[in-house]
């Protein structure tokens, strides 16, 4: 290993291995609950809610302001018996496949490799079919212009076909080589 390797295992290993934070604090492997997206989502919220960069003092107030009157109505209302919202189905739905991955792990019917590559699926889906989407109306775009291309040459007309041109089957074999890495 090289030395700038061992430096990098050193500077994470003692802030976070061996620092004041147990690993149990950072590392969320076999919890169901991600506190991170809780937080995630209330720091949305509140940005959204505060709906500019540099807020004066006196918004920011009236925004620490409603948000304890908020927080003292949800504590009000669980006292009386209310319950956490149900999760949407998009998100139960996430939860079992997440479940499943994690079980097939363990059972060793996938190895590490797989786990990886089907969380990064699992996790990136809507990124890949929206980059899959784009592609496809690009390489049919390209294709079309292609084909004018030629036709164009047929009438007599010189003209130099630009090499970033591909068919459209060409650019999905190009699309499923790159999303399988």
């Amino acid at each position: 290993m090289s030395a700038s390797l061992d430096d990098l295992f050193v500077y994470f290993k003692i802030p976070w291995v061996d620092g004041v934070v147990p690993i149990k604090m950072w590392s969320f492997h076999n919890v169901d609950h991600r506190t991170n997206n809780t937080s995630e989502a209330y720091n949305l919220r509140f940005a959204t809610r505060l709906s500019r960069k540099h807020p004066n003092i006196w918004s920011f107030t009236q925004l620490i302001q409603s948000e304890h009157a908020r927080f003292e109505h949800i504590l009000i209302q669980l006292d009386a018996g209310a319950s956490a919202p149900e999760p949407s189905t998009k998100a139960k739905a996430f939860q079992l496949r997440l479940d499943t991955l994690y079980n097939r792990f363990h059972e060793k019917e996938i190895n590490a490799k797989e786990l990886l590559s089907s969380l990064s699926l699992l996790i990136g889906k809507k990124k890949i079919i929206t980059f899959y989407y784009i592609f496809y109306s690009l390489s049919s775009f390209f294709f079309l212009l292609l084909i004018k291309t030629v036709l164009i040459m047929d009438q007599g007309y010189e003209f130099v076909v630009p090499t970033f041109f591909f068919s459209s089957f060409h650019l999905h074999l190009v699309l499923i080589n790159y999303l399988h890495f």
